[in-house]
């Protein structure tokens, strides 16, 4: 616990000097090392169910989506989807202006994909596939107004990963009908994740 202490105390200096507003770190629920951060200035700011399945996709059957790759112009259209499907409070924590967004954006390392769903020209659900190791990993964001094309969104996703050994899919507990949805197709919560956050913004002005 100390020497995990230590580190986030480093990650926050480091953090302040280059100018970094905030730090994300997610831990699992259970671990031990959450009550250490806490003391550390973090807050928790979010909680996410962890699906997977080791079971091939079958054939999808109902709704279909044509989603098309992701273009570096689409970046405010979808800051727009973010601040539709993203509750208040989580959008407060994790980011309020576009800027802001664009930097709590997650880096993933193997290959990866991105997709948008559009309705008559407007972005209203958006797709991440990550493949690495046999492991596949799905990420998938819907308007509300759009919920029930994220069945079809998923179906899609799955049949881009082909025949992963493992696909994993980490879902804010917010979104509760795509759970729901998941659970129908075969796959089941693994863990549960907490995220917490600390502003760095008063520490960097006090380094100053």
């Amino acid at each position: 616990d100390e020497d995990f202490a230590n580190l986030l105390n480093l990650v926050c200096q480091a953090a302040a000097r280059s100018g970094a507003e905030r730090i994300f770190l997610r831990l699992l629920q259970t671990d031990p090392l959450v009550d250490v951060a806490l003391q550390r200035g973090f807050v928790p700011c979010g909680r996410e169910l962890l699906f997977s399945t080791s079971r091939h996709p079958r054939t999808p059957s109902g709704q279909r989506v044509s989603p098309r790759r992701r273009r570096p112009n689409d970046d405010y259209d979808l800051f727009r989807l973010y601040n539709a499907s993203t509750p208040a409070v989580a959008r407060f924590v994790s980011g309020m202006t576009f800027d802001q967004w664009q930097a709590s954006q997650e880096r993933h390392r193997g290959r990866h994909r991105e997709f948008v769903h559009e309705i008559d020209g407007q972005i209203r659900g958006w797709l991440h596939t990550v493949q690495r190791f046999g492991s596949s990993q799905l990420q998938v964001s819907m308007h509300p107004e759009e919920e029930t094309s994220a069945a079809a969104l998923v179906e899609f996703g799955l049949m881009q990963l082909g025949r992963a050994e493992t696909v994993c899919c980490l879902v804010p507990e917010y979104q509760v009908i795509l759970q729901r949805w998941l659970a129908q197709r075969d796959f089941n919560i693994t863990s549960e994740y907490g995220t917490l956050v600390r502003s760095m913004v008063a520490p960097a002005r006090k380094e100053e």
